[in-house]
């Protein structure tokens, strides 16, 4: 039967979008349900701060009046002034186990890009290298953890068949914290406190506006040279660390100063997932109540390694290898039993190779894809 493509144009279609990967993951006891309110807040003009700069076109693809895909096209103005790109983008994919429906909704996203002066379609994003990224290629009996996405293994076919191409893969690492850490690099740890000329403080929450833009500009110039990224806006920021600061434990993020002066930071969440999931996407009514009951008796079990950024020019007095010891050794004192650091470039050598020391491995990859709009 025919594959019908059309825009989200309103509320009931919006609902639908949101809604459709109940049933694409109907049965996957693996698969964490997102917080629909989060995902409708994200694409909210109103609420999202990247409508600011940017803007997007969700699509529903219906087959007999049934809606069996989706994807949103994203134009991102500060990434393509950023990296002098004229480059379009999808995201928010998912998709029946059907090549047509699926190259229907690429179709659809791809000439909307077009429309915006595209001449590079590349994802998935949701909605930029600051979200959720990447397509899973392995893995696929593991639950994701927080901000990070999940599918299922045909959604490669779908992609590889419809033409796209590796652009970057990205990696989780993964740490068993019942491993001691090697007492090689506790020892170097050890010298380079006592020598670094460095030092190493936790995020204070009475302070937390100042700690918030401090590591805005930390993060805006650590990053500046990273594949895809893009420079956070002060409201951007803002809101993204108001949600963060909800699960933020302030021993477990870390400000490397050098004479009173921030040089580098490491962000490390626990994983929400484990409490979200009971609430399957719904705070109200009983969702809400879920996650609560859950917390007082939940001890979490994974701990992400979020965001870890030096500044350049003080990247080789050790720091990383002084978090990275630090955020295993407080997680073990802690009770994780787990630590998932992601997402990691796989072509970042200095800060894989810092990980690999720690007894740490690679157990998830996402891929990037891109095809040329013509």
């Amino acid at each position: 039967m025919p594959v019908s493509v059309t825009p989200v144009q309103n509320n009931s279609d919006l609902k639908k979008f949101i809604r459709l990967p109940w049933m694409i993951y109907r049965g996957n006891k693996v698969w964490v349900p997102p917080l629909m309110v989060d995902v409708k807040n994200m694409l909210d003009r109103k609420k999202n701060p990247f409508y600011e700069h940017s803007e997007t076109q969700e699509f529903l693809a219906r087959r007999e009046g049934k809606v069996v895909g989706r994807i949103c096209a994203i134009w991102n103005n500060n990434h393509n002034k950023f990296h002098d790109e004229k480059c379009g983008m999808w995201g928010f994919f998912e998709c029946i186990d059907d090549q047509e429906v699926a190259n229907a909704l690429f179709d659809a996203a791809k000439a909307w890009v077009k429309t915006k002066g595209a001449d590079t379609f590349r994802g998935p994003f949701n909605l930029t290298t600051n979200d959720a990224i990447g397509l899973l290629l392995d893995a696929y009996e593991l639950p994701p953890v927080v901000m990070c996405t999940y599918n299922p293994p045909y959604y490669v076919d779908l992609v590889d068949k419809y033409g796209f191409v590796k652009a970057k893969d990205v990696l989780a690492m993964y740490r068993d914290n019942s491993t001691p850490v090697p007492e090689r690099v506790s020892a170097i740890v050890e010298k380079l406190a006592k020598r670094s000329g460095f030092t190493i403080r936790h995020v204070d929450l009475k302070k937390w506006d100042e700690e918030v833009e401090l590591v805005r500009q930390l993060y805006n110039k650590c990053w500046e040279k990273n594949w895809g990224f893009v420079p956070m806006t002060e409201h951007e920021f803002n809101h993204t660390a108001k949600d963060l600061k909800m699960i933020v434990d302030p021993e477990m993020v870390f400000v490397a100063e050098v004479d009173g002066k921030a040089v580098g930071f490491q962000l490390n969440v626990p994983d929400a997932n484990e409490l979200t999931r009971v609430a399957n996407g719904r705070l109200f009514p009983f969702g809400l109540i879920k996650i609560l009951v859950k917390s007082w008796f939940h001890k979490f079990t994974t701990l992400r390694v979020m965001l870890t950024g030096i500044l350049p020019e003080y990247r080789n007095r050790g720091i990383d290898m002084v978090f990275v010891h630090r955020i295993f050794m407080v997680a073990t004192g802690k009770g994780f039993k787990v630590a998932d650091q992601s997402w990691q470039l796989e072509d970042n050598r200095l800060i894989n190779a810092t990980i690999s020391h720690m007894e740490s491995f690679p157990y998830k990859r996402w891929r990037i894809y891109e095809v040329p709009v013509n």
